[in-house]
């Protein structure tokens, strides 16, 4: 226990105006809306750029976006629904932004996608004309202004070095995902997609809805909001599902035993996936020496996605706008901005 926090009167304050770390800022205060820190002179590494940085909490993206624009605040996080006002087609800033804001963007650990429920779905088929279906380019585009890299995994690509052996620009394949269809034993039912309140969530189901009716299976959407969805995953009553996950891992390794193990459903393996093959890889990689483990790790992962565990989508890059002029922020894998 830290000697700051058994010091007499000191539980009270633990979290709100005392903590203990060893980075470049120091807790001032914490409250539900506000979080304060000040620069730590006696930092033993490369100093903050700001003697004081204050994160105000405002849920409402157009209201942070207008706070943005009168200066009352320097950066916020854009969002969706914000985009066409400030992006162009490509991602980047319109003229009229660029006039203002800098952008700040960066890649990250996390990955959007369709789970399936394998145990609701077990036609190893129908789950690939699923899979090869879905134009993930087209989602990119129309929904998120190409601020999100397409995958086809859930591995980070360059994640410790991680070089995925999937080609996401290659994944959308109609002849492919018929012909798989026409091996299943899928006879028309309709599947229910259940869809959460994430941003962008309800956009993508309607158009991946719209794709799989192309090929001949019909979907019928049931929104939810993310508790809800995460409760039926759990329960085994979600055939098809909209997540994410934000990886905490550092390499490739505990991603896949994490989403991939028999030995982890239902958490995270959320799909419901047994293979023995891939059980019997992944505990073999776990004691891998790494200059060989990062090329298995890829030929694994390649391995999973033939049985189409789910339908990965996106990895959604990070989106901030800052006054124009200020030091120029930062924002790591996780999402988090470093000053």
């Amino acid at each position: 226990m830290p000697k700051e926090l058994a010091a007499t009167g000191n539980a009270e304050k633990w979290g709100s105006t005392l903590a203990v770390g060893t980075g470049p800022y120091q807790l001032v205060e914490n409250t539900t809306q506000k979080t304060v820190l000040s620069r730590n002179d006696n930092y033993w590494g490369r100093k903050g750029a700001y003697e004081t940085i204050s994160f105000s909490i405002v849920r409402d993206d157009q209201l942070r976006l207008e706070q943005l624009k009168q200066k009352q605040i320097d950066a916020t996080a854009l969002g969706i629904a914000q985009f066409s006002a400030m992006l162009t087609q490509g991602g980047t800033l319109n003229d009229n932004a660029q006039k203002q804001f800098d952008l700040v963007t960066g890649n990250s650990f996390s990955s959007s996608f369709i789970g399936i429920n394998n145990k609701s779905v077990p036609d190893v088929h129908l789950r690939r004309a699923l899979y090869f279906s879905v134009d993930r380019s087209l989602i990119a585009e129309k929904v998120f202004l190409n601020t999100v890299d397409v995958t086809g995994g859930t591995v980070p690509p360059g994640m410790q070095g991680y070089q995925s052996l999937q080609q996401p620009q290659t994944l959308f394949n109609l002849e492919l995902a018929e012909a798989e269809l026409a091996k299943s034993s899928y006879k028309g039912e309709t599947l229910e997609f259940v869809v959460g309140d994430q941003a962008g969530s309800a956009r993508v189901a309607q158009i991946v809805q719209q794709q799989w009716k192309e090929i001949g299976v019909t979907v019928t959407l049931t929104q939810l909001d993310m508790n809800g969805v995460i409760g039926r995953i759990l329960k085994g009553d979600a055939p098809l599902y909209s997540m994410y996950l934000d990886y905490v891992f550092s390499s490739p390794e505990p991603i896949l035993f994490n989403v991939f193990s028999s030995k982890k459903i239902p958490i995270l393996n959320l799909w419901f996936y047994s293979n023995p093959e891939i059980d019997k890889a992944i505990d073999e990689l776990m004691v891998m020496p790494l200059d060989k483990s990062r090329v298995r790790a890829a030929e694994i992962e390649q391995q999973v996605m033939a049985d189409a565990p789910a339908v990965f989508l996106y990895r959604p890059r990070p989106v901030v706008l800052q006054q124009k002029g200020m030091p120029k922020l930062t924002v790591n894998g996780h999402g988090f901005l470093e000053f």
